[in-house]
């Protein structure tokens, strides 16, 4: 979204796009910003500016927001996939008894999921959506979100992932036809495919039909340039066994004492585990499939006990600048302790607000709106060493 080769500019001009970090100096919730035992915290949250003028398509929306949303773990998520709906669906019936859930996926008052709570792979199999924060997928094969970003085409994937206002735009913008007219016919040149007869309106056409997200458009068969696919389909065969098998780190540290008493904290007495749910065990594993997978298998992770640490549904935290509504799911934790050594920083939640899990806790007491305030307020009122253990335990799994 951001880049774009020559000629051709990005949907967004990253040199205008502002990203200002606001210290937090009171909570609605009215809790101080230290703990009773005058330790302090602090919290900040990311606000994005991008001015009209940044956008280049046509047209340029108006009225709108932005947010910003940080990218998913990737570890694990073939075990996540091997969740049985049968599970998931008791889950949601556990909580929804109790608390509000997300109406997009939940009718709050029958007490039952709604068809949108279901995605569908090739086959028309259905899935409760568990995958990413605004719960876009229910089956790995079917990321909607990660070949999106990727952009990469397959046999399947006969289109870009852009818009119709960028793609139009950079039929109309005379550089870009100026330049594919200059350099664009020798077959060798880049934009070879969009020089077409050569001619502005011809290059226009080209352009306008070769960018396009349309389900119409056909880039391996078309008027103007049959382009071929960029992942063969035992590549992403290959890619899919990798995808769905990247291991979760091992859990470190449980015997010390400390961690073992962070973790009778964060299962008993504070609750947390109520949305981080620690342990599931895996179903059958009919994972879902597509086009170019076939009747092709990938491994399968059955009945294997998993510890995640989430329960893959959304909850409202109610807090600044947040995203959906406030809606976003629980994020499972394994192998997010490792994330200082790995990466150099502790990032969390969903837009890297948080900078530590102290902050990532406390954003959950944000507001009394919070459906992890009573969670939350139970850690803040816990003496030092014991908000020491809680977050050593998080880090130890």
């Amino acid at each position: 979204m951001l880049q774009a080769v020559e000629p051709f500019l990005p949907p967004v001009d990253p040199k205008q796009i502002q990203i200002t970090w606001n210290n937090v100096t009171d909570m609605p919730s009215g809790l101080p910003m230290q703990f009773p035992d005058g330790e302090k915290f602090s919290l900040r949250y990311p606000s994005v500016a991008i001015p009209q003028s940044a956008f280049n398509t046509n047209p340029k929306p108006s009225n709108y927001e932005v947010r910003l949303i940080a990218s998913c773990n990737f570890q694990g998520l073939g075990l996540i996939d091997a969740i049985s709906n049968e599970d998931l669906k008791k889950q949601y019936e556990s909580e929804g008894r109790f608390v509000e859930l997300n109406p997009e996926f939940w009718d709050n008052t029958t007490k039952t999921l709604k068809p949108e709570a279901y995605a569908s792979d090739y086959f028309g199999n259905k899935f409760i959506k568990r995958f990413n924060y605004d719960l876009l997928d229910g089956c790995l094969e079917n990321d909607v979100a990660l070949w999106d970003e990727l952009n990469i085409l397959r046999s399947d994937i006969k289109h870009l992932c852009s818009t119709e206002a960028w793609a139009k735009a950079m039929s109309e913008n005379e550089k870009v036809i100026d330049y594919i007219q200059q350099n664009g016919s020798n077959p060798m040149s880049y934009v070879h495919p969009y020089y077409n007869d050569g001619t502005r309106e011809g290059i226009k056409k080209a352009v306008a039909y070769l960018l396009s997200p349309s389900d119409d458009v056909d880039l391996y068969n078309n008027p103007y340039f049959n382009f071929k696919p960029e992942m063969t389909d035992d590549a992403y065969h290959a890619f899919m066994v990798w995808h769905r098998g990247i291991a979760v780190p091992r859990a470190r540290n449980l015997n010390e004492k400390a961690v073992q008493r962070g973790k009778e904290l964060f299962t008993g007495q504070l609750g947390c585990a109520h949305c981080h749910r620690p342990s599931w065990t895996t179903g059958a594993d009919n994972h879902g499939s597509s086009k170019i997978l076939g009747s092709k298998q990938l491994p399968k992770y059955a009945n294997q006990t998993i510890y995640p640490y989430s329960d893959f549904i959304q909850h409202k935290l109610d807090m600044k600048n947040d995203i959906h509504g406030s809606w976003c799911r629980t994020t499972p934790l394994w192998g997010r302790g490792l994330s200082l050594l790995n990466s150099g920083v502790e990032d969390r939640l969903h837009d890297a607000r948080a900078r530590n899990e102290i902050e990532a806790i406390m954003w959950h007491a944000y507001s009394r709106n919070s459906q992890a305030y009573n969670s939350a307020i139970k850690f803040y009122n816990l003496p030092k060493a014991d908000r020491d253990a809680v977050v050593k335990f998080i880090r130890s799994i």
